[in-house]
């Protein structure tokens, strides 16, 4: 069963992040609390979310960016992690509670980043997730940097052996966040973008040996 329907399966509502420039999608705590149990029972480890509200139809950042991630450990077991990482997951979105104040009825919303199965993750993903939260196109502040990127990581990991495909991947993730071409075709966009290529070349030859199925 597919996360897809699974939601539909559960009547689960989901609440687009487009607006915030984000491929994905958010929900509220009691259904947040059922992925990751789906998540959990289907060996797929969460490696991270992050914390939104949502008032009047409007989803926003809460005031202090709040989220939350879970790298594997070196030499962790897929099943140690899977239960590791539910664990955390869990702690950090029950303890939420339903609304940040009696004055103040935002409701919460949890985006949640997950991985299906060893071959969709590897070592590598921190190493390029960092690079993304320097470069933070969508300038938020740095604390949520660190896992505002985590969706775009395996799209990137994907191109990151062909420079073309690479920069094409960069700019589809500038589309995505809702940038215009005007934006996108600036002077200072693709400077930004070549230094990025630049680090990730680098991050490519250093960690060949990260990579599951290439020989350094």
């Amino acid at each position: 069963m597919t996360i897809k329907e699974f939601t539909q399966l559960n009547n689960i509502s989901t609440y687009p992040l487009y607006p915030l420039g984000i491929d994905g999608y958010a929900y509220i705590k009691k259904d947040a609390l059922l992925i990751i149990h789906f998540f959990r029972d289907n060996c797929f480890p969460i490696t991270g979310g992050n914390v939104y509200t949502i008032s009047k139809e409007k989803i926003c950042y809460t005031e202090g960016y709040n989220g939350w991630s879970c790298d594997r450990l070196q030499n962790e077991p897929w099943n140690d992690y899977v239960r590791r990482s539910y664990k955390i997951a869990y702690k950090y979105i029950n303890s939420y509670s339903r609304f940040p104040s009696l004055f103040n009825r935002k409701e919460f919303l949890f985006s949640i980043n997950y991985v299906e199965t060893p071959d969709d993750y590897n070592d590598i993903y921190p190493l390029v997730n960092e690079i993304l939260a320097k470069w933070n196109p969508i300038n938020v502040p740095q604390k949520i940097a660190d896992n505002e990127y985590l969706s775009y990581v395996p799209y990137i990991v994907d191109s990151i052996d062909d420079d073309i495909k690479l920069r094409s991947c960069l700019l589809s993730v500038l589309r995505n966040m809702g940038f215009e071409e005007d934006i996108i075709c600036q002077k200072k966009t693709r400077e930004d973008i070549d230094k990025l290529i630049k680090e990730l070349k680098e991050l490519r030859i250093t960690g060949t040996d990260l990579i599951p199925g290439r020989i350094p």
